[in-house]
């Protein structure tokens, strides 16, 4: 279990430094923001923030499509 918590925390951290945003972090930084993150697969249709709301999160999309709806 730990190895696998420790190859996760690996595949973020690269995850994190191909983002342009983040490019130039110190690696030290880049492995506090990798405990922060919280990876989740959304299914197709599902909203993840709507227009006018207050969130304290920032989305990445790795991988898919994603459509943004002006409401």
């Amino acid at each position: 279990k730990a190895w696998e918590s420790f190859k996760d925390l690996c595949r973020l951290k690269d995850e994190i430094r191909i983002i342009p945003l983040f490019r130039k972090l110190p690696s030290d930084l880049i492995g506090e923001i990798a405990q922060k993150l919280i990876k989740k697969q959304v299914k197709q249709g599902k909203t993840l923030i709507e227009e006018g709301s207050k969130s304290t999160s920032i989305f990445f999309i790795s991988k898919g499509k994603f459509k943004i709806k002006k409401s």
